[in-house]
C-alpha cells in the first residue's frame, strides 16, 4: 500500500518479472517507456530489464498486488 504522494524511483530488475494488480486507488506509473494511470483491477506485466517506477499522485491509498519471480535478482549460477 502506498499513500498519496509515495512513490519508488526508476529502478529495473536483471532477472525478476513482476506482474502488479491494482486493488484500490486510481494512479501507479508501471513501465517508465510511457507514464501510465491505472484504476482499479488493472495488471501491468513488467519483463526483466524494464525501467519503472511506483507513484501515488491520486489522493486516496493505493493498494496492489506485487507478483515477483523469481524470488531474488541474483543473476543464474
Amino acid at each position: 500500500m502506498y499513500q498519496p504522494m509515495a512513490r519508488v524511483a526508476r529502478h529495473k530488475h536483471q532477472v525478476q518479472e513482476q506482474i502488479y494488480h491494482v486493488l484500490e486507488g486510481e494512479r501507479l506509473d508501471g513501465d517508465c517507456r510511457q507514464e501510465s494511470r491505472r484504476a482499479q483491477h488493472d495488471f501491468i506485466f513488467l519483463p526483466p530489464g524494464v525501467e519503472h517506477a511506483i507513484s501515488n499522485s491520486g489522493l486516496v491509498d493505493l493498494v496492489f498486488l506485487v507478483i515477483t519471480s523469481p524470488v531474488t535478482d541474483d543473476s543464474p549460477a
